[in-house]
């Protein structure tokens, strides 16, 4: 249920779901509105929290005007909830040039936005903070530290994208949801179709790595759900090898 929309008319439209963890919530509330610095669009997606997060999103909106508010009355999962945003962000009169995904588990800092807007202006389509290796298992096998090293993917989490990918080539493919394996999906479908990926290696977004899968044994079997599929749809098929010149940017 939307309970509330925004009434100005960014560049930028910011989706982020939460389930519980009211503190992080907090926390990554204040951070966010502290040090972005440029004006936004934030689809703020909750999925049927249980712990007064609902409670405290529908006082936090009340006075700000560029906030979506949404109250699912289930978990959507992490995957259909995206969707979810960027179906809403979508029926808007006013549709944002780009949209961005992030964790609430991702801390910003000062200037985060425009920088991370900065790289995207380089070329690219698509830039995400994380960059990852896959092995020819279609396995994530190396998580990225050097601006040097290829790389296969960026993560969802903190990915800017230019509204014309999504437009072509769909988002995210809602057989993997709950969770894994949505993001090498999607920019493996990106790069096939001719869009860039870039890495922005000196995000200013710090990964506090929280999560609300509930067990180690919960979090194994989706994963290997999602991997068995990826494994089908992606096997025998070329995978992106992608090599990033260093940004002048960041001299």
């Amino acid at each position: 249920m939307i309970i509330k929309k925004r009434k100005n008319k960014p560049d930028v439209e910011i989706i982020v779901l939460t389930w519980n963890k009211i503190e992080i919530n907090k926390n990554f509330l204040k951070k966010l509105y502290k040090n972005t610095l440029i004006d936004f669009g934030l689809i703020l997606i909750d999925n049927n929290s249980n712990d007064g997060t609902d409670v405290f999103l529908r006082e936090f909106s009340k006075n700000k005007n560029n906030i979506t508010l949404v109250l699912n009355d289930k978990n959507e999962g992490c995957i259909n909830g995206r969707n979810q945003g960027w179906l809403i962000s979508s029926s808007f009169e006013h549709k944002p040039k780009y949209i961005l995904f992030i964790d609430n588990d991702q801390i910003v800092g000062e200037g985060w936005l425009q920088q991370h807007l900065n790289v995207l202006k380089e070329g690219y389509d698509i830039v995400g903070v994380e960059a990852w290796q896959v092995s020819s298992r279609l396995l994530p096998i190396h998580h990225n530290t050097k601006p040097n090293e290829p790389f296969s993917y960026v993560g969802c989490g903190g990915m800017l994208i230019c509204r014309e990918v999504i437009e072509n080539i769909g988002l995210f493919d809602s057989n993997y949801n709950p969770s894994y394996f949505e993001d090498p999906d999607f920019v493996f479908r990106a790069y096939n179709a001719g869009y860039k990926i870039g890495w922005n290696f000196k995000s200013k977004i710090k990964h506090i790595g929280t999560t609300n899968i509930s067990n180690d044994l919960e979090k194994q079997k989706r994963f290997m759900k999602s991997l068995k599929y990826f494994r089908k749809k992606w096997e025998n098929k070329k995978i992106p090898f992608i090599k990033q010149k260093y940004l002048k940017l960041f001299d």
